[in-house]
């Protein structure tokens, strides 16, 4: 049974990880090589909505694997006047800058009618600075600029020049669009400009192929690796997750289909995947990966073969795969418990009444 990555438990942080996005620094920054941002997202309802508790929490891990947490977890929050509108923290990024640690993240507002990008910027990963607005799509220039949504930002750091990709709310022959915007400062940004997916054989490659739609980016991940731009993009309408290369940074060509949801009952990713993010490690790329099973939420963690496919890495062993699966094996009973009750209340009960 394969297993996700383990993080530590925190008091304010659910442990049900989400939306992972991680940096490496093979030398270390602050003495750890490896940092994680994540918004927990439960696959269930908690009060006052699940949405609410989607805030940027950070970790750190010497091997990848195995997180810890920064102890001031998480590192924003909403105040009650924005719980009442429906708030929340979303779509977070780290972006590694002249030796800082920025945290990029959305905040949504008034049912998703306004859309923010925030971040914070750190010396160390635990303090954390205030928070500076980055883009607002109430402010005209912005929406000039960049349009009326930013979904999934992913932002690189190359040549002191901030470069941002993001998911767009206009479709073009039903494909859904992907834009790059570029900022030196960070606040003030170009006209984006929409880059293009070459998808040929992308469909394919598809296991279960239902749907006559091309592709539906949701969220994305951003990386420029030894020349090469990698993009990973979350396909929601086929639910799996598509790697993308390109050399310009404008014009990407599909490479693989790395993952589809498994509807495997033992699967921790057999119901759902969400956004990943990729790194290099040792010259080969590591893919961190959403999913849930319809009960909890993991992160998943994944690595390249030699022949340059990806494969699941079994993450936990000893003590931690045991309540692992004993915790898995325990919601998968207490679920089928609630279907039997559920049916026999609808079709049985019911009917005698």
């Amino acid at each position: 049974m394969l297993t996700p990555i383990y993080i530590e438990p925190s008091k304010r942080c659910l442990p049900h990880p989400w939306h992972p996005s991680v940096i490496h620094a093979p030398k270390g920054w602050n003495g750890r090589p490896y940092w994680m941002v994540e918004t927990p997202f439960p696959p269930f309802y908690v009060a006052p909505y699940k949405d609410r508790w989607e805030l940027p929490c950070i970790h750190y891990s010497k091997d990848g694997i195995h997180w810890s947490n920064i102890g001031r977890n998480p590192i924003a929050d909403i105040s009650a006047d924005q719980i009442a509108g429906h708030g929340y923290l979303s779509d977070p990024h780290l972006v590694l800058s002249n030796g800082q640690l920025e945290c990029w993240y959305r905040r949504m507002l008034n049912h998703d009618a306004q859309t923010t990008i925030l971040r914070k910027i750190s010396t160390n990963g635990i303090e954390w600075g205030e928070e500076q607005i980055v883009a607002d799509t109430l402010d005209k220039e912005i929406t000039n600029n960049l349009g009326g949504e930013i979904i999934s930002p992913a932002i690189l750091w190359k040549e002191d020049t901030y470069v941002m990709y993001y998911v767009d709310d206009t479709f073009t022959n039903l494909q859904r669009g992907i834009k790059r915007t570029s900022s030196t400062d960070g606040k003030h940004w170009s006209k984006a400009e929409s880059i293009k997916l070459q998808i040929k054989n992308y469909k394919s490659k598809i296991k279960n192929q239902k749907s006559a739609i091309a592709i539906i980016p949701w969220h994305i991940d951003i990386q420029y690796i030894r020349g090469t731009y990698y993009l990973l993009v979350h396909d929601v309408d086929h639910n799996l997750l598509a790697l993308f290369t390109s050399v310009d940074g404008a014009t990407f060509d599909f490479q693989q289909i790395v993952l589809q949801a498994s509807n495997k009952w033992m699967d921790f990713f057999s119901h759902k995947l969400y956004r990943a993010c990729l790194i290099e490690v040792d010259g080969k790329i590591r893919i961190y990966f959403s999913a849930n099973n319809g009960m909890a939420s993991y992160i998943g963690l994944m690595e390249q073969a030699e022949d340059g496919s990806f494969y699941i890495i079994d993450c936990q062993s000893g003590k931690q795969k045991a309540v692992f699966v004993f915790r898995f094996i325990w919601l998968r009973c207490r679920q089928f418990v609630q279907r039997c009750t559920h049916f026999i209340d609808k079709h049985i009960i019911h009917k005698l009444k």
